[in-house]
């Protein structure tokens, strides 16, 4: 019974262990699939939210150059310009710079690096209508800038810090890698700028674009793709849910085979003192036992049944012949009929009188009792003195008949 709930037991754990592992790799991969999509969604979500803002600081700088070009006729009055810095100081731009179409200067507000701005890069004709038309976005020692044509062929340039952008790039619970954002102008060779992540892409990674919904320009997002590593720790706690009751079975199991284990060690102490005692008392009693094994006819002589003849140890090896040889020649042949009856099963049990050849060279009479060992596969015969009584002719056996066989 012990046997089958072990068995059992054990095939529990392996069932529990094997879905365990299969859960564990569909618990992975869904959660993978699970990450890759949420990042995505948030990707695209945050590049529109990017695409957005540029549109409002773009519609702040043509809002700035429209207020310059309407006072241009009239040159510009200290307290317009003071109104234009405060202005400015209500947007994330640090200057903002208006040429006319000739490059004659209309003003300069804000930070005067703003000066720096390459005249080239207003290359283009005026903005139809009232609508300022963006030129284009440039990047030059931490400052980006924003060029218009506005109307009445007015161009302006508006700097911002690149932080500001960099902050919009700032991680979250979904996009938690690093975000490389690119700007590209519709007609332009290549992007216009690249900000973040050491402005080159990570490998595997995911793209997200935005185009601006009024101007020539396509924001894009570009974050790494989960990994294996990233699913797993998104899915430790179920993954530690799932893994509690197959831990708990397995380890159920090992204490039952731990326990097993040492109940059976010391059942085998136990059998171990048993039989040395048996063997201990054999000795004091003078009688040696033969293990026959039936199923390769070999014998095992007791140290005591060697001493019985005169022997000790490696002296008379465990053959068969060591035994049957020493046997009376008028004995012998009573002897193997015993022997074989019991052999072939038709007794189970004998015991009789035998004289044996001892060491010093005659013949000794002993009492040989035997008995077939069926669960153990093995014949047990042991073999003592025949007693000889202090009074009277007769030479008896104290415990004994003379010969006696049992069915």
């Amino acid at each position: 019974m012990s046997t089958e709930a072990d068995q059992l037991a054990r095939r529990l754990a392996l069932t529990a262990l094997a879905g365990f592992v299969v859960a564990t790799a569909l618990l992975a991969s869904f959660e993978h699939r699970r990450l890759v999509t949420a990042r995505e969604t948030a990707l695209a979500e945050r590049a529109q939210l990017v695409s957005t803002r540029l549109d409002a600081l773009i519609d702040q700088t043509a809002a700035i150059a429209a207020r310059a070009a309407s006072a241009h006729d009239a040159m510009i009055t200290a307290e317009a310009r003071r109104r234009l810095v405060q202005e400015l100081g209500q947007t994330p731009l640090t200057s903002v710079i208006a040429y006319t179409r000739e490059g004659a200067l209309i003003f300069d507000i804000g930070a005067p690096r703003t000066t720096a701005v390459r005249l080239q890069s207003f290359a283009g004709g005026d903005a139809e209508g009232s609508h300022a038309r963006l030129l284009a976005l440039e990047q030059s020692g931490g400052i980006l800038y924003v060029n218009l044509a506005g109307a009445g062929g007015v161009r302006a340039s508006a700097a911002l810090p690149a932080t500001v952008v960099e902050a919009w790039l700032a991680p979250s619970p979904a996009l938690t890698h690093p975000l490389v954002l690119r700007i590209n102008g519709h007609e332009a060779d290549g992007p216009w700028l690249t900000l973040g992540a050491g402005n080159g892409a990570p490998a595997g990674t995911l793209l997200a674009a935005a185009p601006s919904a009024d101007r020539p320009f396509v924001v894009e997002l570009a974050t790494a793709r989960p990994g294996l590593s990233d699913a797993i720790v998104s899915a430790l706690p179920l993954w530690a849910l799932m893994a509690g009751p197959a831990l708990a079975l397995m380890g159920a199991v090992i204490v039952r085979r731990r326990l097993a284990w040492a109940a059976l060690e010391r059942q085998r102490r136990s059998t171990a003192q048993t039989a040395a005692l048996q063997a201990h008392a054999l000795a004091q009693a003078a009688i040696g036992t033969v293990v026959l094994n039936v199923g390769d006819a070999s014998v095992h002589f007791s140290e005591t049944w060697r001493n019985l003849l005169g022997f000790s140890g490696p002296e008379l090896a465990d053959e068969i012949n060591e035994w049957l040889d020493r046997i009376h020649p008028e004995d012998k042949g009573r002897c193997t009929r015993t022997y074989q009856e019991l052999l072939d099963g038709a007794t189970r049990s004998f015991e009789h009188e035998l004289r044996l050849l001892h060491r010093d060279g005659r013949y000794r009479t002993y009492l040989e009792r035997g008995e077939r060992l069926p669960e153990h596969g093995a014949i047990l015969v042991t073999l003592a003195k025949r007693s000889r009584a202090r009074s009277g002719n007769a030479d008896p056996l104290d415990y004994a008949p003379r010969a006696r066989q049992t069915g």
